[in-house]
């Protein structure tokens, strides 16, 4: 049983850690269709290397911005 308990709690550990890399608050990308073809960070940086509020090192552009689906 303690067993158990211990490996749900590293569970929740680890994919709430997961959830934490993730900057909850970065701009979503528009649902249009140049940014749906976006598949690489050099696709991302042929139009917004000049309007970057951060480094285009930083890292990959699709895991923080997303494709807003909805509203």
């Amino acid at each position: 049983m303690r067993k158990n308990i211990l490996m749900v709690l590293l569970l929740v550990m680890m994919s709430a850690g997961c959830a934490v890399r993730r900057p909850l608050f970065s701009p979503h990308r528009p649902a249009d269709s140049d940014h749906r073809r976006a598949e690489t960070v050099e696709q991302c940086l042929a139009c917004h290397r000049d309007d970057m509020p951060h480094a285009p090192g930083r890292g990959d552009c699709l895991r923080c911005h997303r494709i807003l689906e909805g509203e």
